[in-house]
């Protein structure tokens, strides 16, 4: 009897110090990538404005099983949204909220099945008429989810590899893109 009364003490004051250890945790975390494109900083943007192109260079495109994706009548600027459902990634959307030609676009990306609130932003820096460094930065707030503090440890390593292949696959479509015209 005395061994399972301590070995409950020994369960609780481990919950306590994970509970503990996990407040005292960041409740933000970000990834962030770059790359650089041969092609004006214009010609990125456009790319990047219009949701309707993210389905040829979004590393999480080829992923999604059974998706199913809806858009907003307008797909290009701010206001327009796209929402997806599908096994993999459950349910969400996405909205651009702001944009600056040729310089910037900030989106906000809900997925519903993780009650979890992203925002994310890619900044376009003209290195010279026709090189642009693509900045994507995605921000995370895990609020009071200890689960989702514990894992902002871990995000940049296991995502950041995703946003290095979408930025990979954006600078291989918006060059081939220039070559054939």
């Amino acid at each position: 009897m005395r061994f399972f009364k301590q070995l409950i003490i020994v369960i609780m004051l481990l919950s306590l110090i994970f509970i503990g250890v996990g407040f005292a945790l960041p409740d933000t975390f970000s990834i962030k990538r770059e790359i650089e494109i041969e092609a004006s900083s214009d010609l990125v943007f456009d790319e990047i404005n219009n949701l309707l192109n993210w389905e040829h260079w979004s590393p999480w495109s080829d992923d999604i099983n059974n998706k199913q994706l809806a858009f907003s009548q307008v797909a290009i600027g701010e206001g327009a949204w796209q929402k997806w459902q599908s096994k993999s990634f459950g349910e969400g959307k996405l909205d651009i909220k702001r944009v600056s030609q040729g310089k910037m676009l900030l989106y906000e990306l809900i997925y519903k099945d993780y009650n979890m609130l992203t925002t994310g932003e890619f900044n376009l820096v003209e290195v010279n008429n026709n090189k642009t460094l693509v900045i994507w930065k995605d921000c995370y707030n895990a609020g009071n989810n200890i689960l989702y503090r514990y894992f902002g440890l871990f995000a940049n390593k296991f995502f950041g590899s995703n946003f290095e292949t979408g930025l990979v696959k954006l600078k291989n479509r918006i060059e081939n893109k220039q070559l054939a015209t």
